[in-house]
């Protein structure tokens, strides 16, 4: 007799996807680079998926869930001494003066990518160290491990190899410099190479500071990279159409899902400084509505809300992962009220406190039986083949509940594990919900629409055996996991 159950993991996620324009992929030339100085050079070694060989850089065409090994060869041009490098891996980001730079080391995965480089480079690749011994080449191998799910357009970044032995060392005039030695070799990745990119540049936010400078953060929402941007901006004063500042530049060259900040105006343009406005997001509770605490300072994880900036042009955002927004869902679980108060400031100096906002929190929930059991069956029934329902059927509903003010159609996805040894897959079953057979790879079961409600759903579960051939130990139990997930339907205005 074979006991057969299920367990569900639920999991919550939010996406929204937006796309337009059309731009042209830059060209980079790094083919053997060198550096007498360094005394060493750096070059390519192709793996099969490379799509010309002498483009001089790792310019790849790869399929999911395929591990491609990337080779650097690195030549030690002294014949007289052992030499040891370090080698890094990057992520390509785009410079404030308009060019890529394939190894950034430093920079958070942007908001909009789904994925970067690094993601695909186990932790040890991702930083190593060899020695060259003296004449001699040696190779380096970092492991792209490409996902199962598809990624869109083009991920970029790079190979930064570093000498560390004997850096030179300048001593004149008791000044002491340390001169590094490096070279980069750019990796660009596609899954679909002759696939039209769609590219679109947004303008994030302007900032002014003092002089005045005014700097436009330009934002490249989707994974294309190109290149011959042209930027044209002009200032004036509001509601006037005289153009105070003009400044336009050619030939950026942008990184996929990437931003830079174009300075559209310096202090050497004498604007004029006028008056600074700023803000600064306050909260209290209903414990104590008097005890103001200061948002950016008492939740510090998510810099990028925008708690405190600049008057009309920066806004506060919360995210479902900002810690914040997760204070203010505790709170309404237990029933207490939080206020949101915003002081404003002209030139540094307290103007205003504007009156109590009351928070309301809304979030989507889905919830999913702890155990969908299917009870004991017999192990000759597993061996002929059959289908078999839950014994807990009429109790296997999906409740869903989308708040009222949510504008999307929400969907249910489910998926499997990956098959253990006691998995209901191994005994050639297939476990089926809502008429959905599931695998490793999430399918759509349900969609929601309704709002405003709690929507209960039956499971239908069942499970299939097409026959098995192996001896069964008797009272073995055999389970399944699911992973659940709720997220919003989004509309693509258009594709890659």
């Amino acid at each position: 007799m074979i006991k057969l159950k299920t367990n569900s993991i639920v999991k919550l996620c939010l996406s929204i996807v937006l796309c337009i324009c059309f731009l042209q992929l830059p060209h980079v030339n790094a083919d053997n680079i060198s550096n007498n100085a360094a005394e060493f050079t750096i070059s390519p070694v192709y793996p099969h998926e490379q799509k010309e060989d002498d483009a001089g850089y790792f310019d790849l065409n790869v399929k999911k869930s395929t591990t491609v090994p990337v080779k650097v060869k690195i030549s030690n041009l002294n014949k007289n001494q052992d030499i040891e490098y370090l080698i890094k891996v990057g992520n390509a980001t785009t410079n404030d003066n308009g060019t890529i730079n394939y190894t950034n080391f430093k920079n958070k995965k942007d908001t909009t990518a789904k994925y970067q480089l690094t993601d695909f480079i186990s932790k040890t690749e991702l930083k190593q160290k060899v020695t060259v011994k003296a004449g001699s080449s040696s190779e380096v191998t970092v492991n792209l491990k490409v996902p199962k799910q598809k990624f869109p357009g083009t991920i970029a970044g790079g190979i930064y190899v570093e000498r560390l032995t004997n850096a030179y060392v300048n001593e004149k005039s008791g000044m002491n410099t340390r001169n590094h030695f490096s070279m980069t070799l750019p990796i660009i990745l596609t899954e679909q190479a002759k696939v039209k990119r769609i590219a679109k540049m947004e303008l994030d936010k302007v900032t002014v500071k003092n002089g005045p400078e005014i700097t436009a953060k330009l934002h490249n929402v989707k994974p294309v990279m190109f290149g011959k941007l042209s930027i044209d901006s002009k200032i004036t004063k509001k509601n006037h159409t005289k153009t105070l500042v003009h400044k336009s530049v050619n030939n950026y060259q942008v990184a996929p899902n990437s931003s830079f900040n174009f300075l559209a105006s310096d202090s050497s343009n004498q604007l004029g400084t006028g008056h600074t406005l700023t803000y600064s997001w306050f909260y209290s509770t209903s414990d104590n509505i008097n005890d103001l605490k200061k948002v950016s300072t008492e939740f510090t994880n998510d810099t990028d809300r925008k708690a405190d900036g600049t008057l009309g042009t920066d806004w506060m955002t919360l995210s479902a992962k900002d810690d914040f927004t997760q204070y203010l869902e505790k709170q309404a679980l237990a029933g207490k009220k939080t206020y949101l108060m915003m002081k404003i400031y002209v030139d540094g100096q307290l103007s205003t406190l504007t009156n109590p906002i009351l928070v309301q929190i809304q979030t989507p929930t889905l919830k999913v039986p702890d155990k969908i059991d299917f009870g004991t069956i017999p192990a000759k029934d597993i061996y002929n083949g059959g289908d078999f329902e839950s014994l807990t059927k009429d109790n296997d509903n999906l409740s869903v509940s989308i708040p009222s003010a949510s504008k999307n159609a929400w969907q249910v996805s489910a998926s499997t594990e990956e098959t253990g040894n006691n998995s209901i897959a191994k005994l050639n079953g297939q476990l089926n919900i809502f008429g959905k057979n599931l695998t490793t790879t999430p399918v759509e079961v349900a969609s929601v629409d309704e709002t405003g409600k709690t929507v209960n759903l039956p499971l239908n579960a069942k499970v299939t055996f097409k026959g098995y051939h192996n001896p069964l130990a008797a009272g073995t139990s055999f389970t399944e996991d699911i992973n659940w997930n709720l997220s919003p339907k989004t509309t693509v205005s258009a594709s890659e």
